[in-house]
């Protein structure tokens, strides 16, 4: 597929259906890093508030009419002993499989960084997988860098 081909744009409530086969596709390869995640179905975003809220909003990348890509960011108050009085967090930035490796990633995560900063922010934060390799060179290939590593026991 060339990226001609590829559709950029805001999403809407009628691609709920779409996002929600992407969520499962993420949270299935999500798995494999995470052995706590319950076996059921399980949910992980409010993806109508993240389509309709003020404070957010999701991008999906389109091929035809099939939702390949997505990615949504969210402005958020920072914690206090932060500098900065609210960061945009972003998420569910997933691609699929199949159209991995064009710059999707890359394109719907400056498309969120352009809505934040038109809402006045500049401070970006995510959560990765630590095992997962491909999306941490692709954030860093961004600009991300690490900040604080979130460790677990279980007994």
């Amino acid at each position: 597929m060339g990226m001609s081909e590829i559709v950029m744009r805001e999403a809407a409530i009628s691609d709920i259906a779409d996002l929600r086969r992407l969520e499962q596709e993420l949270i299935e390869f999500e798995r494999t890093f995470d052995r706590f995640l319950h076996k059921t179905d399980i949910t992980y975003y409010d993806l109508d508030d993240l389509i309709s809220n003020s404070k957010s909003i999701m991008y999906v990348a389109e091929v035809g009419s099939e939702v390949v890509a997505c990615g949504y960011a969210q402005l958020r108050e920072s914690k206090s002993f932060i500098t900065s009085e609210q960061h945009c967090y972003l998420g569910f930035i997933y691609v699929k499989p199949d159209f991995r490796g064009q710059g999707l990633s890359r394109r719907i995560i400056e498309a969120l960084s352009e809505w934040a900063r038109g809402q006045g922010v500049s401070h970006f934060l995510l959560d990765v997988y630590a095992d997962n390799s491909g999306a941490i060179r692709a954030y860093e290939k961004f600009g991300f860098k690490p900040r604080s590593t979130s460790m677990e026991l279980m007994l």
